[in-house]
């Protein structure tokens, strides 16, 4: 098993004496700022959203390494039998976005949102968007 890379290897840091990252702070803790994070957040959710039903449309049932009769899980899902299609997709495909009151994952004060991200991290992943599947597991 491969060793995973340094995330922060080669980032710069930012100081907590930075004025830019002074300014953008006192901006994102104004109405008008958190009213900018919920629209940035419901645009990203939309694009996440479509990207995942792209995936999903492509991969089931027809994706799959194998089709439906000897496919065991699709058998199930397609027949009724037992699951569901969101059941199938987070087997076989993805699990997508995972929100918290119907929200994505939000920020500590420090500007992260779990403590192995960048402070403000603009990736998808770091505000809760999982790729992998159940079927080879999931990264930390």
């Amino acid at each position: 098993m491969a060793v995973p890379e340094d995330p922060f290897n080669g980032k710069k840091v930012i100081q907590e004496d930075d004025p830019i990252r002074v300014m953008i702070d006192n901006k994102m803790n104004t109405e008008e700022g958190k009213e900018l994070e919920m629209e940035l957040d419901n645009k990203i959710m939309a694009v996440c959203s479509e990207a995942t039903s792209k995936i999903v449309k492509e991969s089931i049932p027809t994706g799959l390494l194998k089709v439906f009769p000897k496919n065991n899980i699709a058998s199930m899902v397609l027949t009724g039998a037992k699951g569901s299609l969101v059941n199938m997709t987070q087997i076989s495909c993805l699990l997508g976005q995972q929100t918290l009151e119907g929200r994505r994952v939000p920020r500590m004060q420090n500007g992260k949102t779990l403590p192995c991200f960048l402070p403000n991290d603009p990736n998808p992943r770091a505000s809760g968007f999982v790729t992998d599947r159940f079927l080879t597991g999931l990264r930390p």
